[in-house]
């Protein structure tokens, strides 16, 4: 008999015992149970002390108790405590949130005088999650929310880049508890901008890169290994969400004009292949990291540079898993414009980019929104913003951005008022990481 069963069928007994019934018939279903249990010693059997305790009477124990009422009260409260437990333990795993389509906003990290901090999406509830020493940055979440991966280095001088820092690629638990490294060894060359690391569908590998060589690891830092063979850099890895590829940015070795092409491996390191090309033939093709579509059907990435205005194309994958040829996806806005940074929104129907402010000085950008297939594109906000991807939260109601004062800002779609979540503080290094999206993702 199950606990939920017993339970089910002992308590409306108990409670019409306690009201003051008659029926004490469940008192042998009880005894007849636990008879079958073994003791050590035969005064601790229910049938040897509930019957003295009941012919003792008032004269040696008091006024009268009705014991068996209450031990079979006590067995079914430690019947149902148990069913609790079982219940919570249930309730926590249901926390995690599934790893891709709408989900909860959970906790919003940044970077805060090289630790790593994070808020409630109100921008309440400011706690620490990864503290020094040394310098964190670079924070992953995973795609059910329960972990994050996050790169650490020896606290750097101020104004020196943290790509010549020697980083090691870290995981923790997503109240900051648990943390171990991931990398075998430390090494210089990681972008102080993006994080240069994508988490596995399945949440078990992560896939990094690390001075131009692209790595895979178990998130317990066993069986790490590079993918790809010699001839380009790997930079920006990108994981599909159906796990068949990695893309990355990959620029020929001893490149000096920043000929950078979009680029799909499988994880194991075969079909290592171009996508997108830069337009120009010099220019840097895509300096950002690609972002796939839930459905894994179609990767943007914005090209261009140069004298080329920065334009956003997209790659499209047939249901055999060939590609077509990349196509631009036209914006809005007159006379030659600079086009950053997109980013497919969590249920895949629009995607959200960065457009340079025309005759600005502050070299400042704006949050673009469109649809999917580029039509509709709209201004979201006329707040300038700094160069930073404009990711999602998992619940597609707001866009993150940054401000050009370092403010980390959620911009609502329906147009209402932003909300500020802290300032993002250089802190040691005198840079700002800003590329990442940090939001949690949580069980709706």
């Amino acid at each position: 008999m199950t606990i939920e069963r017993r339970a089910d069928l002992l308590l409306p007994a108990v409670l019409d015992d306690l009201a003051g019934g008659s029926d004490l018939g469940y008192v042998d279903e009880v005894l007849v149970t636990t008879a079958r249990i073994r003791q050590r010693r035969v005064a601790a059997s229910i049938q040897r002390w509930l019957p003295m305790l009941d012919s003792a009477g008032a004269s040696v124990l008091g006024p009268r108790v009705p014991w068996r009422g209450l031990a079979v009260a006590l067995l079914v409260i430690a019947l149902l405590a148990a069913g609790l437990v079982l219940v919570a333990g249930a309730i926590r795993k249901q926390q995690l949130a599934p790893p891709f389509g709408l989900a909860q906003t959970g906790l919003v990290a940044f970077e805060s005088k090289g630790d790593i901090v994070a808020t409630l999406p109100d921008g309440t509830g400011l706690r620490t999650l990864i503290s020094g020493p040394g310098v964190q940055w670079g924070l992953v979440w995973s795609h059910r929310g329960d972990r994050f991966a996050y790169w650490s280095a020896p606290t750097a001088k101020e104004g020196t880049d943290l790509q010549f820092a020697r980083a090691s690629l870290w995981v923790a638990d997503s109240d900051g508890s648990g943390q171990h490294q991931v990398s075998r060894d430390a090494g210089t060359g990681v972008s102080d901008f993006f994080p240069d690391v994508s988490w596995s569908p399945d949440d078990r590998q992560l896939a990094y890169a690390r001075d131009g060589v692209l790595s895979v690891v178990n998130a317990d830092g066993t069986n790490q290994h590079s993918i790809g063979a010699d001839g380009h850099t790997r930079d920006l890895p990108a994981w599909s969400p159906d796990g068949t590829l990695i893309a990355y940015t990959g620029q020929p070795l001893g490149d000096g004009f920043n000929f950078k092409s979009l680029y799909v491996i499988r994880p194991d390191g075969s079909d290592d292949r171009p996508l997108i090309q830069p337009e120009g033939g010099y220019e840097i093709g895509s300096n950002s990291g690609a972002s796939w579509s839930p459905d894994s059907r179609s990767i943007l990435v914005h090209v261009g540079g140069g004298d080329l205005p920065n334009s956003i194309e997209i790659a499209h994958r047939d249901a055999a898993g060939g590609w077509a040829p990349g196509r631009k996806l036209e914006t809005v806005a007159p006379g030659p414009v600079q086009d950053y940074l997109p980013a497919w929104s969590t249920t895949g129907i629009r995607f959200a980019f960065l457009q340079d402010v025309a005759g600005a000085t502050d070299g400042s950008d704006v949050v673009m929104v469109a649809n999917a297939d580029g039509s509709d594109p709209r201004l979201l906000a006329s707040m300038h913003v700094a160069l930073s991807t404009p990711c999602w939260s998992p619940d597609d109601r707001f866009v993150r951005a940054v401000t050009l004062d370092g403010t980390l800002v959620l911009l609502p779609l329906d147009g209402s008022r932003p909300v500020d979540i802290g300032t993002i503080d250089p802190g040691t290094t005198g840079f700002h990481v800003t590329a990442g999206c940090y939001m949690q993702r949580r069980a709706p």
